[in-house]
């Protein structure tokens, strides 16, 4: 019983770090919002509107 448990941890753990390493890198701090271009402090958008615009352009731009 435990093989199969430890298969399907090592199956999880496997699974997890392959979505680790697929991820995006993050984007670069700029301290001008991606989308709108007004000055930040810290993120890299002003909102959740203008991040939101921007990642529908981008997911729009890849089709």
């Amino acid at each position: 019983m435990t093989e199969i448990i430890d298969q399907a941890n090592e199956l999880v753990e496997m699974t997890i770090q392959h979505a680790i390493n697929s991820r995006p890198a993050p984007l670069p701090f700029t301290g001008k919002c991606r989308n709108c271009d007004e000055k930040i402090s810290v993120g890299s958008f002003c909102d959740a509107d203008c991040r939101n615009d921007f990642e529908l352009r981008r997911k729009n731009e890849r089709k």
